[in-house]
């Protein structure tokens, strides 16, 4: 016999394990495209069973748990919302221990002398971060992250820049005095122009003829 409330009772099981499926996919950082393939199904499919379209059982779910390479324990967890909560202590416990992030400062940059040093000395040489990286063996964005006080700079590593530029230390050391660097008062300079009106600029530029 049909009963409304049964009906509705069933959509609020399905709709959980919806829930729990798509949450596992996501734990991976899987794509409902990736899901699919390692299921043998479309993207669709993934999609209409995570939006509690298709009929999804507990042995089902076992089994996308199971490919998702999660194991009973840990599908327990993740209905209880448990999991969530080890996996971020897991990964806070792997940044803090990770010796290669030792030297890295993405959250809180900060632009050391010697940073703004460094940028004087390669603008100088009319040298793009990129290349300067590649010619150091670095990746492509290294030296930008120590430009800008994402990364640590000690002794052997601005000696190692400085001389793929053709510096010595003593050159270096010698920037390092300047009360600024001559790209920052240039930059200000560029900010201040970008207000003026055309009348006066073309007064600026001629007075900065006169010293060129």
């Amino acid at each position: 016999m049909y009963s409304p409330e049964k009906e509705k009772c069933n959509k609020k099981i399905i709709q959980d394990e919806a829930i729990i499926l798509r949450k596992m996919r996501e734990l991976k950082g899987l794509s409902r495209k990736q899901a699919g393939i390692i299921f043998n199904l479309t993207n669709k499919t993934i999609e209409k069973l995570e939006n509690g379209r298709g009929k999804i059982d507990e042995q089902r779910l076992v089994a996308f748990a199971s490919g998702y390479g999660f194991t009973l324990e840990d599908l327990m967890k993740i209905k209880s919302g448990q999991y969530d909560i080890d996996l971020s202590k897991k990964n806070r416990l792997k940044k803090e221990k990770d010796p290669k992030r030792r030297d890295r400062r993405f959250c809180k940059p900060n632009i050391t002398k010697e940073c703004k040093a460094l940028r004087q000395l390669r603008e100088k040489r009319g040298i793009s971060q990129y290349k300067l990286s590649l010619a150091c063996g670095f990746a492509k964005q290294r030296i930008g992250f120590y430009e800008c006080g994402r990364r640590n700079l000690n002794d052997e590593l601005i000696e190692t820049i400085i001389g793929k530029m053709g510096y010595n230390m003593d050159e270096f050391y010698q920037q390092m005095e300047a009360d600024e660097m001559p790209y920052e008062i240039i930059n200000e300079c560029h900010q201040i122009m970008k207000e003026l009106e055309i009348k006066t600029l073309k007064a600026v530029r001629s007075f900065l003829q006169g010293f060129a």
